[in-house]
């Protein structure tokens, strides 16, 4: 199964939200903001998935684009990744070589520049509960197990 394959299921069921792709010029952006505000990075493989979803919300699991995603009809805000990586910044200096790329009820989901692994992360207690390779193995460990 690959990453397209769930989102299409995931946009039959309703009630996600699904970004439409990142445009280049803000991909470039949130690569400048990201190295210019943060000293962070993402890799190559999350701006493919924003290339295509940017932004994505469904079932408790979020994944930030490049830009806030506003869902007008079931009136929710996915917020975008540079916000949210200065927002988890200023909350706890455990995660400054972490990029955040997401969150679920009980975790959130960085990158970390130290590892170069995609990582999950106890809200409450900040430990690594599980690392991955890939986007694509985080995001099919993370989604498919709420379908």
């Amino acid at each position: 199964m690959k990453i397209e394959d769930i989102v299409k299921t995931i946009a039959g069921f309703g009630g996600a939200v699904i970004g439409q792709p990142a445009s280049t010029a803000n991909m470039e952006r949130c690569i400048k903001r990201l190295a210019d505000e943060l000293c962070l990075f993402l890799p190559d493989d999350y701006f493919v998935f924003l290339g295509k979803y940017n932004g994505f919300a469904w079932n408790g699991v979020e994944f930030y684009g490049t830009d806030p995603e506003v869902d007008q009809e079931i009136h929710y805000v996915v917020v975008d990744v540079v916000f949210a990586t200065l927002s988890l910044h200023k909350y706890n200096k455990v995660y400054l070589e972490r990029t955040l790329i997401g969150r679920s009820d009980e975790e959130v989901y960085v990158y970390n520049m130290q590892s170069f692994r995609y990582e999950a992360l106890d809200i409450a207690g900040h430990e690594v509960i599980e690392e991955w390779r890939t986007f694509e193995e985080l995001f099919l460990d993370v989604v498919v197990p709420r379908m």
